[in-house]
Formats: C-alpha cells, sequence, structure tokens
C-alpha cells in the first residue's frame, strides 16, 4: 500500500502543476503549510494528509476516488471499492504515524 502514497502524491503534483502552482501557492489556497503539501507528493503522509483530501478534490475538481486511484464509482459495488481503498489508506496512514 506504501505505493499507493506515492502514486496520490504523483496525482496531486501533476494536478498542481497542471494549474501552474508553487506548493506554497496550492498551500496557502487550501489553508495550510508547505510542507504538508511536499509530504502527501511525496508519498511521507503527515497527520493533515487525510483531512486534505477532501479539500484537494474540490480545489481541482475532480473525485477523491480519482486522488486515490479509482474511477468515480457508478454502481454500489464502485462505491463500496472506492470506501476499501480509503479505509486501507486511512489504516496505512495511522500506521505510519504511530
Amino acid at each position: 500500500m506504501g505505493d499507493t502514497l506515492v502514486t496520490i502524491g504523483i496525482r496531486i503534483e501533476k494536478l498542481r502543476q497542471s494549474k501552474g502552482l508553487t506548493r506554497v501557492q496550492l498551500a496557502n489556497a487550501l489553508g495550510t503549510r508547505y510542507y504538508v503539501i511536499r509530504a502527501l507528493e511525496y508519498g511521507r503522509p503527515s497527520r493533515y494528509s487525510l483531512e486534505l483530501l477532501p479539500r484537494l478534490s474540490a480545489y481541482f475538481g475532480v473525485e477523491i476516488g480519482q486522488l486515490v486511484g479509482c474511477d468515480p464509482p457508478s454502481t454500489p459495488t464502485d462505491t463500496l471499492s472506492l470506501a476499501t481503498k480509503i479505509k486501507e489508506l486511512s489504516t496505512e496512514l495511522v500506521s505510519k504515524l504511530e
């Protein structure tokens, strides 16, 4: 699952760069700190990382599932798959922070 965090970081970095933003500019737009964005992009989560996913998805106009590597859910099974992936990501994040 560590690769998932790196993949999420790559997606966030590409979205940020597509808007021509620096990490500092994105952090300011989201009301967070530069190092939180940097940690996310490097696949090294901080305790704020998961809290930031909804704001990132809203800011970039994408579904949270797209940030974590799932297509937008179109069926109950897709929704369950997305929820499972987010739960696994949450578990990994908590274990890294302990």
